[in-house]
């Protein structure tokens, strides 16, 4: 039996109008098994982002994940957001996923469908 093998996908969003090409890509590339990182670094801010991207055709199981560098001297931290859809909900979820630090590696919470268990937004 044939192991089951996902793509990666990344995103460097330099600007704003960057995520409009963005939801093009993902929306005709999207595939199960595919993940996809959407770097967001070079944006003012994290609401920006989920504004640009709430008619992103994104679902409840999809693997978007969208993260941001931030660089405090000495220390270099990476927050991650994994981004969904619930099904009845208009609006998109942005739900922490963790942070990376080069001292504390990565803290995670959970699997992705225990975190996404009881279908609530956090």
């Amino acid at each position: 039996m044939r192991e089951k093998s996902n793509e990666l996908c990344v995103f460097v969003a330099s600007e704003p109008g960057s995520l409009l090409a963005f939801k093009t890509a993902y929306s005709q590339n999207s595939q199960s098994g595919q993940v996809w990182l959407l770097d967001v670094s070079l944006i003012d801010s994290i609401d920006i982002v989920l504004d640009m991207l709430s008619d992103a055709k994104v679902g409840f199981s999809d693997d978007l994940y969208v993260y941001r560098m931030t660089y405090t001297n000495p220390n270099q931290a990476i927050s991650i957001w994994e981004v969904y859809r619930l099904p009845y909900r208009k609006q998109l979820t942005m739900l922490k996923y963790g942070t990376w630090t080069a001292i504390d590696s990565l803290s995670a919470v959970q699997t992705k469908w225990v975190r996404r268990r009881n279908m609530m937004v956090r």
